[in-house]
C-alpha cells in the first residue's frame, strides 16, 4: 500500500497529471473533489470524516473549490442549518479531466510493466478499498458511505 501511495505522489511530482489532464489544481484539492464526486450530496462534516481530515481543513478546501467554481452548496433539506457540496458543472468536468489523465497513466504503466489490464488492476483496488471501508471510524455515519 505505502508503495502505491509513493507512486500517487510521483505522478503529482512528475507534473504528468497536469499535462495529461490540463487541470492546474493545487494538489491538495484533487483528494476533495474526488471524494465529493463520489460521495455528492455531502455535508462538510461527513466529507472530513470520509477522508480523515480535521474539519476545518476540509471546510477550508471546500471554500477555496467554492470560490474557484468547482463545488456548489445548498441548503440540506433535512437540516436546514446544515449545507451539502456537490461539484458544479465546471467541477464535473476537472473531474472528469481528472479521472481520464489517472486511467491513461495507469494503462500506461501497466503496460510497460506487462501487469495485466488497468480494468483488472482497478477492480482489485476496488475489492481491497470496500475492505478497508469497513474499519469503523469514530464519528461516521455508515449510512451515508454506504453504496
Amino acid at each position: 500500500m505505502f508503495a502505491l501511495v509513493r507512486g500517487i505522489d510521483r505522478v503529482h511530482s512528475s507534473g504528468q497529471l497536469i499535462v495529461r489532464s490540463g487541470v492546474q489544481l493545487e494538489r491538495v484539492l484533487h483528494p476533495v473533489v474526488m471524494t465529493v464526486a463520489e460521495l455528492q450530496p455531502i455535508r462538510t462534516t461527513e466529507l472530513a470524516v470520509a477522508m480523515a481530515l480535521d474539519s476545518s481543513t476540509v471546510s477550508r478546501h471546500a471554500a477555496r473549490l467554492q470560490q474557484m467554481g468547482l463545488l456548489q452548496r445548498t441548503v440540506d433539506p433535512d437540516d436546514g442549518r446544515a449545507s451539502l457540496l456537490t461539484l458544479s458543472a465546471e467541477g464535473r468536468r476537472i473531474h472528469a479531466a481528472l479521472m481520464g489523465a489517472w486511467a491513461g497513466i495507469l494503462a500506461e504503466q501497466l503496460e510497460a510493466a506487462s501487469s495485466g489490464s488497468a480494468d483488472d488492476l482497478a477492480a482489485q483496488l476496488r475489492k481491497v478499498s470496500a475492505a478497508l471501508e469497513l474499519l469503523a471510524v469514530p464519528g461516521e455515519n455508515r449510512s451515508r458511505l454506504e453504496p
